[in-house]
């Protein structure tokens, strides 16, 4: 935590974007930065995500909108932008079928 504050003292960023951490989050907050979280599926009305998430400028969703999150209160929906799927894979074009190397097929014993 130290190593972050401290980055975030130095650079100060005009946004932090927390994958999954709930303290991460909150220190960039404490600090005064905004926030972004990305957000995940299923129940997260535990204490620490009802806090990140109530605490972020923004939520990122990696699922369609047509599958919205049910029992999430409003003012989260609001801020969620969804994305869909995230890949390090988006925008590249797929390699020619002669590029893909096949692995044999492991023989357990």
């Amino acid at each position: 935590m130290a190593t972050i504050a401290e980055w975030i003292r130095r650079e100060k960023p005009t946004l932090f974007v927390s994958d999954v951490s709930v303290e991460v989050a909150t220190l960039a907050r404490l600090m005064g930065t905004p926030v972004v979280v990305t957000a995940m599926r299923g129940n997260r009305h535990d204490e620490a995500h009802r806090l990140a998430y109530d605490l972020a400028d923004a939520l990122i969703a990696p699922w369609p909108t047509f599958l919205p999150e049910p029992g999430w209160p409003s003012h989260w929906r609001a801020k969620t932008v969804h994305t869909g799927s995230i890949s390090r894979f988006d925008g590249r074009s797929r390699p020619p079928e002669s590029a893909v190397a096949t692995v044999p097929a492991r023989k357990w014993q």
